[in-house]
């Protein structure tokens, strides 16, 4: 029976993978008929419905799902790329930060999906360092994920940053990231203990940033050269 429900769901997946959404469906209901709380197969259904346009009947297995485990990460990971759609960012990446925690350690190909589609929201959000955490985390679960690999490719900035607005912004954030790492090597952590301290370094890196640009032209330099003056301007913290 295992056997035969698993040649049933290739079958199903392959249907679906090649455009063929009538046969897709008709082979993961098969599967249904002798599992019927297969959630599974009803997320995998869930979406065919939903590319066949059946929105309403895709939601509503959704449902049936979410009734029998609410923490199914497949579904829920579904639910977020629905919600990312529909530009409802915010609660795309909710779903897909739950389905992240929901989802086995084991499975490195679906997690590495989940962290790569989460980068997509968080940069929508314009959250675009976590954007950067979640591709790099995408990619050290599964080298092969190329979608993340070409996104921090193409909105990476010459310093290898998420890119900013401006380049004068890709500037600062740099000079900001060298500064803030000069400042935990020498307290010798790797965070801030509060708001406060977090907000009092940052203070002073901005001041002394002021200073700098009005002192140097950084639009005609080399990325190495910003780097070194960076790193040689000094910050009494």
């Amino acid at each position: 029976m295992k056997l035969k429900r698993e040649e049933n769901l290739k079958k199903s997946i392959e249907c679906y993978a090649s455009g063929k959404l009538d046969d897709a469906l008709r082979y993961a209901e098969k599967i249904l008929e002798s599992h019927p709380n297969d959630l599974q197969i009803m997320t995998l259904m869930s979406i065919i419905k939903d590319a066949a346009g059946k929105t309403d009947e895709s939601k509503e297995l959704l449902k049936k799902v979410f009734k029998i485990n609410p923490n199914y990460p497949e579904a829920l990971y579904f639910s977020g790329i629905r919600a990312g759609k529909e530009r409802d960012y915010k609660e795309s990446m909710l779903l897909i930060q739950k389905a992240i925690e929901y989802q086995s350690e084991d499975a490195k190909t679906e997690l590495s999906e989940y962290y790569q589609s989460l980068g997509s929201a968080f940069w929508k959000l314009n959250l675009r360092f976590d954007a950067f955490r979640a591709w790099d985390k995408a990619l050290k679960l599964n080298p092969d994920q190329k979608l993340a690999e070409e996104n921090l490719k193409k909105f990476a900035n010459e310093y290898g940053l998420p890119k900013s607005p401006t380049k004068s912004f890709d500037d600062f954030y740099a000079f900001q990231s060298v500064k803030i790492e000069e400042y935990f090597e020498n307290k010798n952590k790797s965070r801030f203990d509060n708001l406060d301290e977090a907000n009092s370094v940052l203070k002073k890196i901005i001041e002394k940033w002021g200073f700098l640009i009005k002192k140097k032209d950084l639009s005609k330099l080399s990325t190495k050269k910003k780097i070194n003056i960076y790193k040689e301007y000094k910050i009494d913290f």
